[in-house]
């Protein structure tokens, strides 16, 4: 399982390196619809090492962020960025 940090700059980093996903979706419990920890919109995912911005989908299940088909970026971790 994966864990997930959010900071004031609504910065999203992972505490353990995350691979990349095997479904091509990263599911972001905490950042649900309705819920507390994060209760602003949430209007733009990008990931950091290439700015490219991702699709997502905010529902009561979570934030679900779609990351690129088969792209695999050689870096130490995947970061995302939520605005």
């Amino acid at each position: 399982m994966c864990n997930y940090t959010i900071t004031k700059q609504s910065f999203l980093s992972e505490e353990k390196r995350m691979g990349w996903p095997e479904n091509g979706k990263v599911i972001i419990k905490n950042l649900s619809e309705g819920n507390t920890n994060y209760p602003k919109q949430v209007n733009k995912v990008e990931l950091l090492s290439t700015q490219q911005t991702l699709n997502f989908e905010r529902n009561s299940e979570g934030l679900i962020v779609s990351f690129p088909e088969k792209e695999k970026i050689d870096s130490y971790a995947n970061i995302l960025k939520i605005i």
